[in-house]
């Protein structure tokens, strides 16, 4: 934002002052790595905007000062007993969210054949809104099959700090208002 300026304020005094006139969202992802930090900036600039709104992201509440939950369930995904077609296989959440990635960049063609990539790619993500887009990504520079081979490694440094936890994400917005998905 260009406001940080050397001096005798801190950063977050610089930011709070930038943020008391006018109406600003702060959206704050994967919280769960610095939780006290991201609630005591929270709680902060809150106390002294008050037109700001914060959206997070995190595995773990804040526990901030008016904080509301909102719990993003984990996408609908393919049965791993069983292969549906291509068709039937677009119809869940999951899939449907990779494809639209996927097809927004023409960098892969998902076919008959590589379906059952695509639904194992999708069911290693657990249908976590964030590592299907992550997965999407991937697949602009791996093939499919190596996106596979790099679930479990990767899979294990996203929920590095989670301990346990379920598969969610936790949307909570401070301070008033709501969170839609």
């Amino acid at each position: 934002m260009g406001i940080y300026k050397p001096g005798t304020r801190s950063p977050t005094e610089q930011l709070a002052a930038y943020l008391q006139t006018g109406k600003h969202l702060i959206v704050n992802d994967n919280c769960e790595r610095h939780v006290k930090a991201c609630a005591t900036l929270a709680d902060t600039l809150l106390r002294q905007c008050p037109e700001l709104k914060i959206a997070c992201t995190s595995r773990r509440t804040l526990d901030a000062t008016g904080e509301q939950l909102y719990s993003v369930p984990p996408l609908q995904l393919p049965d791993p007993e069983r292969l549906p077609s291509l068709k039937e296989l677009e119809e869940f959440d999951s899939v449907e969210l990779l494809l639209e990635r996927i097809r927004a960049r023409s960098y892969l063609r998902i076919t008959e054949e590589n379906a059952k990539a695509v639904a194992t790619l999708c069911r290693g993500r657990e249908g976590v809104l964030l590592t299907i887009e992550l997965a999407a990504a991937q697949l602009q520079t791996l093939s499919l099959e190596e996106v596979i081979a790099r679930l479990h490694q990767q899979l294990k440094l996203l929920t590095g700090g989670a301990g346990g936890e379920e598969a969610r994400q936790w949307a909570t917005l401070a301070k008033g208002g709501e969170v839609k998905s």
